[in-house]
């Protein structure tokens, strides 16, 4: 398990270039030697393809003890499982995945996309759920709330993909870490100049007591007195208050979550609470057994 002190926390991190699945190429922001945790959260991968590698997608593999998100752009998504569930999230939609005990599922780009755009973002499971039944959830751009403001430098849009915020509330909300992703744009509403307008500002309640960041992934973003560029991801301070500001468009995720503040021992796809409980989970996916609740 990896301590995260003050200092650290403040450290802006750049995304990683990497592959996963069958050879898709990404850029991974949380789950690197840079930062291999953010208790509650444990990886988040960006996906921007418009190469031929996206097409190979993610053929079937397993998961325990936690749970994923992943929010579509661009592109479509199509998900099948071992609970049976077959569906696809098209652009702005999202999918949630409780693996708990244990899943075995593919995500695999349409073929006829030009773009793959997307994000996914892993999320502990506290000890007491890690073997609990799995379940998913699938929903489009139109079941998410979305907000606006158009007033002078108050030039943005918001689109809730997790947990419940500023009145709003997601489909999707994680009893076990309260988390909270929102994302967000600065300017540029309406198709205007980005490079023309005036600077953009954004003021948001916050939680200090929930470990927070922001990954920037369009143009650049100042907040807690840094500028964030794109492809990196800034670990937030405690705060009850976040002021974001932009000279141009951007856009970017802010996320939040209570820490759960457990030991997290990770085999690939299994996160889990002590080394045996990695081999056993490997041991129970080697013999068929992984997606087999016992009474």
């Amino acid at each position: 398990m990896l301590a995260m002190n003050t200092q650290a926390q403040a450290r802006m991190v750049a995304a990683m270039p990497t592959t996963d699945g069958a050879g898709v190429h990404i850029h991974r922001a949380i789950g690197t030697p840079a930062l291999r945790h953010l208790d509650p959260f444990l990886l988040l991968d960006h996906l921007h393809s418009t190469g031929t590698d996206r097409v190979a997608g993610f053929p079937d593999h397993p998961h325990r003890g936690m749970c994923t998100l992943t929010y579509m752009l661009r592109g479509s998504m199509q998900h099948r499982d071992s609970m049976g569930h077959r569906d696809t999230v098209h652009a702005g939609g999202i999918q949630w995945m409780q693996a708990a005990h244990g899943v075995i599922h593919a995500e695999m780009p349409q073929p006829d996309d030009g773009e793959l755009l997307g994000f996914q973002l892993w999320l502990n499971l506290p000890a007491a759920a890690k073997l609990s039944a799995p379940a998913y959830s699938q929903h489009q751009a139109a079941d998410l709330p979305y907000w606006q403001q158009r007033d002078g430098n108050q030039n943005w849009s918001m689109r809730l993909l997790l947990g419940s915020h500023a009145g709003h509330h997601a489909p999707v909300q994680d009893a076990h870490t309260d988390a909270l992703l929102l994302d967000v744009r600065l300017g540029d509403l309406h198709g205007a100049d980005p490079h023309k307008g005036s600077q953009q500002e954004l003021v948001l309640p916050w939680r200090s007591d929930h470990t927070g960041f922001a990954y920037c992934y369009e143009g650049n973003v100042a907040l807690a007195g840094q500028t964030l560029p794109a492809r990196h991801l800034l670990p937030l301070p405690a705060t009850n208050r976040l002021v974001l500001s932009s000279q141009q468009s951007a856009r970017l995720l802010l996320a939040s979550g209570r820490p759960l503040r457990e030991p997290i021992v990770q085999g690939g796809p299994f996160v889990m609470n002590t080394q045996a409980e990695i081999v056993q989970a490997i041991a129970d996916y080697r013999n068929g057994t992984l997606t087999r609740m016992t009474a």
